[in-house]
Order: C-alpha cells, then structure tokens, then sequence
C-alpha cells in the first residue's frame, strides 16, 4: 500500500503525529525533535538521532510494563529513577530529558 509521508520545506520528515503536536527528524543532523502543530514552534528536544530515540523507548516499555503487571517492587523510587537515567543516556543525554521525564512522572 502507499503511504503519504509527511515532509516540511526544509526536507525534515514527520513520523508521529498527536492532537497537538509532530515528531520529527530534523534533515540536518537527524535529530528528534517535537513541534507544535499550530505555529510550528519547537517544543523541546527528544534524541540524538532515531537510532537514540528507539533506544530510549526500550525503558519507558519497560516501565509500561512495570505498570501494567501492577506489581511495584519495594524499592520502585529507585527503579524508576533508574531507567529515567537509562533513557536519558540512550537519548543522547541531558538535552533530551525534558522530553523523557513526562514518561516517568508519577
């Protein structure tokens, strides 16, 4: 099937969409980024590149996961401060927490 794919001016492409927002890599230097639908203003940063975004998804399913068996270890505080650490590291670093942490607020 064909599958319109979704590019701004500058050669950037879109791969997520939400009600308010756009994912995308950046053509440049392929970096994450989200934008904002109604005056195309950047939001904040997400990875290094999408090889940096992927791995960092890895922790935040694994924290899903976590959730969804609805069985918090004891030291949960520790774990979940943990693989907030791992996913800022697998993103590219510091630059790219803002956009993790909405993940791993409780």
């Amino acid at each position: 099937f064909e599958k319109e794919v979704l590019t701004f001016e500058d050669g950037s492409i879109v791969f997520c969409t939400s009600s308010g927002t756009y994912l995308f890599i950046e053509h440049l230097n392929g970096e994450v980024m989200e934008l904002d639908k109604d005056d195309d203003s950047l939001i904040q940063y997400c990875a290094l590149n999408e090889a940096c975004f992927l791995d960092s998804l890895l922790y935040i399913l694994e924290l899903e996961s976590i959730k969804l068996q609805g069985e918090f270890p004891s030291n949960w505080q520790e774990v979940l401060a943990n693989l907030y650490a791992k996913a800022i590291e697998a993103s590219g670093g510091n630059k790219y927490k803002r956009f993790l942490k909405q993940f791993f607020e409780e």
